[in-house]
């Protein structure tokens, strides 16, 4: 098991130094501040990222509680994070708290300034925390992104995309429990978004 560990770590290690990736520890919402966790919290999402889960409430009953501490992060933005840097996709998978991490991005989404677009953003919906609060926080997301210049898609099971936006909106979308999506600009990923609308299986459910 340890070789396997070991084997990923260097596999994505070579994906960052090939494609230029940079990860950044920073935690991020929908506005600056400072949370506290306990340090069970913290471990059960060291553990989810090198087993890829998303199963957070699993491992964490493996945890005693009485054994939690409680530690102050600090909680920055989108905006704050990559304001000196120029990505070209930015992937969002936060257990449940996509929606006020892409609100946190807003300035950054929305620039007016087509150099300075972020051509593709990826989040993930299912049932837990932010998105279990509000019938329609996936259409709320949604609906500005697609004011800021972005086509959103969902992604099926065997990779199939459905368009959600330009008028393809449907309310069963926020049904969905766990499910991907992808937005690509208008502008600064206009033969992507060429691609998608090609291989859209269907417009609505």
């Amino acid at each position: 098991m340890p070789y396997i560990v070991i084997i990923i770590i260097l596999v994505l290690l070579f994906i960052c130094v090939l494609f230029h990736v940079q990860v950044m520890s920073q935690r991020t919402s929908d506005v600056p501040t400072t949370c506290t966790l306990k340090l069970e919290q913290l471990v059960i999402l060291y553990m989810n990222a090198l087993v890829t889960s998303t199963h957070v409430e699993d491992k964490r009953s493996k945890i005693p509680s009485s054994s939690a501490l409680l530690v102050n992060v600090s909680v920055g933005t989108i905006d704050e994070n990559i304001r000196h840097l120029r990505p070209d996709v930015i992937k969002t998978d936060t257990e449940g708290f996509d929606s006020a991490v892409l609100e946190g991005g807003k300035k950054t989404l929305c620039t007016k300034h087509t150099e300075q677009t972020v051509p593709v953003v990826l989040f993930e919906k299912h049932k837990l925390n932010l998105w279990s609060e509000s019938e329609k926080r996936l259409h709320g997301i949604v609906t500005w992104l697609d004011t800021c210049g972005y086509n959103c898609y969902v992604v099926g099971p065997r990779l199939e995309t459905a368009k959600i936006s330009q008028g393809c909106w449907h309310d069963v979308w926020e049904a969905l429990t766990w499910s991907n999506f992808i937005c690509a600009h208008r502008v600064s990923a206009e033969r992507l978004v060429s691609e998608y609308d090609g291989w859209a299986v269907m417009d609505k459910p």
